[in-house]
């Protein structure tokens, strides 16, 4: 995971789409897979994960199996269904709706999303996408001033669209006893960075994979670009298996980055281009990201914005808040479309 955001820099070019795809054998126990056809990518021959090469090997690798029209509906349907599990780790309504609208429109106009998704289904190296939950977790940002919270203590670091493959440390302690509101970015606080999203690809105890990311911005905020991105860099991690370049280089974006950015080119998204993924330009915008969707997602609770901030620290410390937004309060949902509520509520 990494602190990071915006700054024109090179262009980016993808890369080879011939790379050679070995086969393999096996069957898929995911119910979404197809049955019969031999999965193209349970060969030890295929490049390591973090290599630039291994996002076109996904990207092969899927397309030789693609999606049917009934594993298509089946994903449509396991997308609603993870926000509606996901409610209690998520922040409000509109984040868990902004969720579902990304991940829904990935699948439905971008090749190289369900070429990703076929990939998870029919590889051992990723994970169906039926699989993976969401979350809103946060930790203390430890460049930035003490701040008083429950939150996490936690060391924000990694990179890829501000991601950390993998739980945090093991020695990251969570503690703290004052109320994790007083970290609230004021409205022209620009430079707050006392919280940081711990937006990372793992999973929990049991095993089962979920995607922590940053509250959602605002619907027609310049950030949402940027954060639908990386997002999707998030789930690219689950479902295929790629990593991040070593050493977060400033000098290559790895494949997870190389397949997150082609799939949001596809989709229609603006985004900037980086020469690398830990390049210093791209962490500044990411960091301008996460600060600016925490500050909109403040703004839209009005009064009741101390509510989301101990929703916040709850999920944060790993527990589950309550999954129809009741603790939000009234400004809350005053504040969001009627639908949203009614929608989230009926599912929890």
């Amino acid at each position: 995971m990494q602190v990071q955001a915006f700054s024109p820099v090179t262009s980016y070019s993808y890369p080879p789409q011939n790379d050679p795809v070995p086969s393999g054998a096996g069957s898929p126990s995911n119910p979404m897979a197809g049955t019969g056809a031999p999965s193209a990518g349970r060969s030890a021959e295929h490049p390591d994960r973090s290599d630039d090469a291994y996002a076109s090997y996904v990207r092969n690798a899927g397309a030789q199996q693609p999606l049917s029209a009934s594993q298509l509906n089946q994903a449509r349907r396991s997308i609603v269904q993870a926000a509606q599990k996901s409610l209690g780790r998520l922040a409000d309504p509109h984040t868990a709706e902004t969720i579902t609208k990304t991940v829904l429109d990935a699948l439905s106009r971008s090749q190289t999303f369900r070429d990703a998704v076929s990939f998870g289904l029919h590889n051992d190296a990723g994970k169906p996408l039926a699989d993976i939950t969401y979350r809103n977790e946060y930790a203390l940002n430890p460049g930035s001033s003490p701040m008083v919270g429950g939150m996490q203590d936690q060391p924000a670091s990694g990179g890829g669209g501000g991601d950390m493959q993998g739980p945090p440390a093991s020695g990251a302690a969570v503690g703290g006893t004052q109320s994790l509101a007083a970290g609230q970015p004021q409205d022209n606080d620009t430079g707050n960075r006392s919280l940081a999203p711990l937006n990372m690809a793992a999973e929990d105890g049991a095993g089962r994979p979920y995607v922590s990311f940053s509250v959602a911005p605002n619907t027609n905020s310049p950030y949402m670009p940027l954060w639908e991105e990386g997002l999707i860099h998030e789930i690219i991690h689950q479902i295929t298996g790629a990593g991040d370049p070593a050493n977060a280089s400033p000098n290559r974006l790895g494949p997870t980055e190389i397949l997150a950015r082609r799939i949001a080119h596809e989709m229609g998204l603006h985004i900037p281009d980086f020469r690398g993924y830990g390049a210093p330009e791209r962490n500044a915008m990411l960091d301008q990201r996460n600060a600016g969707a925490l500050r909109e997602a403040a703004a839209r609770h009005g009064s009741d914005a101390g509510n989301l901030f101990k929703r916040l620290d709850t999920i944060s410390k790993g527990h589950d808040a309550s999954p129809d937004f009741r603790d939000l309060g009234t400004a809350s949902a005053a504040n969001h479309p009627q639908e949203q509520y009614t929608r989230f509520a009926r599912a929890a």
